[in-house]
């Protein structure tokens, strides 16, 4: 889910990249090439899969710095950098890597839940304000209800409702 929600490239589609621009994929970490730059510190050369195909991250010393320690084989994460298409292959000229597991919590802002209305009862509001109650946290509350034909929904802000946005809670809306 968070993957689709913040992911803007994959490493598989080069072609719909253009080249420079700044890009979010995530993949999974082949391969780590270490290497020392001409000024003598340590950068490297990531292979990274997705399920569309496979690309490279380079990424340079002082990235290299802050992020060698997710930087290892298996792991799962989101890359943030320069696009570098290369045939049919993405490369990414990294500047921020997020593991894949902390995706949520870095880029979710609030929770939005959109109603229908005529489809929302008393019943659906209560229901969901008791699952929000079960599952507090820092993520606050939005409702939006939507009216056919209305141009913009009326929105209702919870200011005493804050959720903790994990799987349970998910699995529970």
């Amino acid at each position: 889910r968070e993957v689709a929600m913040v992911a803007n490239a994959r490493f598989g589609e080069a072609a719909a990249v253009k080249p420079g621009i700044t890009v979010r994929a995530c993949g999974i970490i082949t391969d780590v090439k270490k290497k020392i730059d001409k000024n003598g510190n340590q950068m490297a050369f990531l292979s990274v899969a997705d399920f569309t195909g496979k690309g490279e991250c380079i990424v340079f010393s002082d990235t290299y710095k802050r992020y060698a320690h997710l930087l290892i084989p298996e792991s799962m994460v989101m890359v943030t950098g320069k696009s570098d298409p290369n045939g049919d292959m993405l490369r990414v000229v990294a500047s921020e890597f997020v593991p894949v597991e902390k995706l949520r919590e870095t880029y979710a802002k609030k929770i939005v839940f959109v109603l229908k209305a005529g489809e929302a009862d008393a019943s659906t509001v209560s229901e969901l304000k008791k699952i929000c109650e079960r599952h507090r946290g820092k993520f606050p509350c939005q409702f939006d209800l939507r009216e056919a034909g209305a141009p913009a929904p009326v929105r209702y802000r919870s200011n005493n409702i804050g959720v903790s946005l994990t799987d349970d809670f998910l699995e529970d809306v």
